[in-house]
């Protein structure tokens, strides 16, 4: 919706799949700091899909060119894995696997231009996704084992993307 002359504001939703990963491993230590010797914590994410609603500002510089900033609320469908393996590794470990819906923000900006002044759009955006970490305590603890929790720290996914668009 054009408001003046030059500003225009506008709300769009998206949902797209990735093939996202990461992994960090660490080893296992006593509570005062010392290794535990053989063993480690290993943690694995791996975003799957990510979606947004968010409102635009724009401001055209031109009859056919449009810069915009845009954000919202941003959700991301993430499996993680972890496993601690305690003195010896396996079978004197724990481990978890779970998937997690989650909520977050995204915030970013871009450039859209109609090339031949008809309903055709071309856009390149760039978008900055954040999202909280999350805790669990293992399911599978092995007997005779210290249960354990699992974090993952915060999540963040940067995102620069091009598009062709119809204008109905």
């Amino acid at each position: 919706m054009q408001l003046a002359p030059q500003w225009v504001v506008g709300v769009e939703g998206d949902w797209s799949w990735d093939s996202l990963n990461g992994s960090a491993n660490f080893p296992n230590l006593f509570p005062g700091g010392g290794a535990v010797g053989s063993g480690g914590i290993n943690w694995t994410s791996d975003p799957k899909w990510l979606a947004s609603i968010r409102g635009r500002l724009g401001w055209t510089w031109t009859p056919t060119a449009l810069l915009y900033i845009t954000g919202g609320a941003a959700w991301a469908g993430t499996n993680y894995t972890g496993a601690n393996a305690f003195f010896g590794g396996c079978p004197n470990c724990s481990a978890t696997s779970f998937s997690q819906n989650q909520p977050g923000w995204v915030l970013g900006g871009g450039v859209e231009w109609a090339p031949w002044g008809n309903n055709w759009l071309v856009r390149a955006e760039y978008l900055h996704y954040q999202f909280s970490g999350t805790t669990v305590t293992p399911t599978s603890q092995k007997a005779g084992i210290l249960p354990g929790s699992l974090t993952w720290g915060d999540m963040s996914i940067d995102e620069v993307r091009a598009g062709i668009a119809y204008k109905f």
